[in-house]
């Protein structure tokens, strides 16, 4: 994640002798940059990088993960994708930010294909945006607080665009984390009180037969699941599982029982953001959702 740093590293000694290769090196490395840190930009008349589009193609539970960045303020970056299998949730994640970021989900279809809108498009009320991530706070989580979205969809084409929130914080070149995934319909999303994280839970099949094989799914966003411990339970009993996925013949959920189930999990923070100047442990979470067998 990215971190705030003055002054040189510590350890690092310099002789008068390296300043000649330092600045033939600086040199270089600033035309190597030039070269490498646009690729995907076409120059506007004003000098500053134009609108950028990006297409992840058909996303699934495995899910994209890419590193971007924005060049003027600007800028907005737009990734479009699609849904192919069945109603579903986006689960979104754009964090590591040096600065605050506006990220939102559209149709497709109701993207412009004139690229200029994208910087100022409102998305309170207007058709075809689905979701957008709120505002964030300053050394949440990380330096700043990362954006999380869950949305049900169709199949279909969408769209991420993600453009930069305040001109006075605005860093250009910063690089940011944008991870997109595709999964099963979540039944139920809950979140700890202080907006820091999420928690959603997919059963599939959602109506299961008394033979059929049921996973259950906890997705936590920001995605970082290996920083929590899982207790799973249904209608109270305890099932002999930690970790974010559960499998179980539906007859054995439970044995007996007719009628709707509870199925809970409790996901418990148990290890520290890997972050020297925030290590602080997640919140425990939960989340419920009813379990009927068809």
């Amino acid at each position: 994640m990215p971190k705030e740093t003055v002054g040189p590293a510590r350890g690092l000694t310099l002789c008068p002798g390296m300043y000649p290769a330092r600045a033939a090196v600086a040199a270089a490395l600033a035309v190597l940059l030039a070269v490498l840190a646009e690729p995907g930009y076409a120059r506007g008349p004003s000098g500053q990088p134009a609108r950028a589009a990006s297409d992840l193609g058909t996303v699934r539970a495995d899910g994209v993960t890419l590193t971007d960045a924005l060049g003027s303020f600007e800028q907005a970056n737009a990734y479009t994708f699609r849904v192919a299998d069945g109603s579903s949730t986006v689960q979104l994640y754009v964090g590591d930010l040096w600065y605050d970021m506006e990220v939102l989900l559209w149709r497709g279809s109701a993207l412009p294909a004139d690229q200029a809108p994208w910087r100022l498009m409102p998305c309170d009320g207007a058709a075809g945006c689905l979701a957008s991530a709120p505002a964030s706070a300053r050394r949440r989580v990380q330096l700043v607080q990362p954006k999380g979205l869950f949305e049900s969809v169709e199949p279909g084409t969408y769209a991420v665009v993600v453009r930069p929130r305040e001109a006075a914080e605005f860093s250009a070149w910063r690089p940011f984390t944008l991870r997109l995934a595709v999964t099963p319909s979540v039944c139920a999303i809950s979140g700890d009180g202080e907006g820091r994280y999420q928690i959603a839970l997919a059963m599939t099949p959602a109506h299961p037969r008394r033979d059929d094989l049921v996973t259950m799914t906890a997705y936590v966003l920001p995605p970082f699941g290996d920083l929590f411990e899982f207790e799973w339970s249904v209608d109270g009993r305890r099932l002999p599982a930690t970790g974010p996925t559960v499998q179980s013949p539906a007859a054995e959920l439970a044995p007996g029982q007719a009628g709707g189930h509870d199925v809970r999990v409790v996901a418990r923070g148990a290890r520290p953001y890997p972050d020297p100047d925030q290590p602080e442990i997640p919140p425990t979470l939960s989340v419920a959702c009813p379990l009927t067998m068809g």
